[in-house]
């Protein structure tokens, strides 16, 4: 029976698990990228299309190794003073979104919708070959 250096097969599992996670960490991101356009299409096809200018500010607002963020940068005035007597300009989405007057939720159930294929984008990337 041959001698196995129990060092030598150590490293060389060690060097393909580190291959290993750096592909799928490249293909992560890759879907990630993917998935967060999808999202943004389906967050301006779901917005509330009165003029049509909030749908155009859903946009990639910050990313990072593992996850993607996506906002929308519309702010409306508000002519309401509130603290110290101060109007401050307030983001259309959560106004839409979460206002009991000015209602029109769309942003949590078009998330919610969306799920399943962006989950599907996100296995494809990580199972495709380099």
């Amino acid at each position: 029976m041959a001698a196995t250096n129990l060092g030598d097969f150590t490293k060389a599992i060690d060097k393909f698990l580190d291959q290993c996670e750096k592909d799928v960490g490249e293909n992560l991101e890759s879907g990630l990228d993917e998935a967060q356009e999808y999202l943004i299409d389906k967050l301006k096809e779901a917005s509330p299309k009165q003029t049509g200018d909030y749908a155009k500010h859903w946009k990639k607002w910050a990313y990072g190794k593992g996850y993607r963020l996506i906002a929308n940068d519309k702010q409306v005035k508000m002519s309401q003073k509130t603290y110290r007597n101060v109007a401050h300009d307030k983001h259309l989405a959560g106004i839409l979104e979460y206002s009991t007057y000015h209602n029109a939720p769309h942003i949590e159930s078009t998330k919610r919708k969306a799920r399943p294929k962006i989950l599907k984008i996100l296995k494809e990337s990580i199972t495709k070959d380099n």
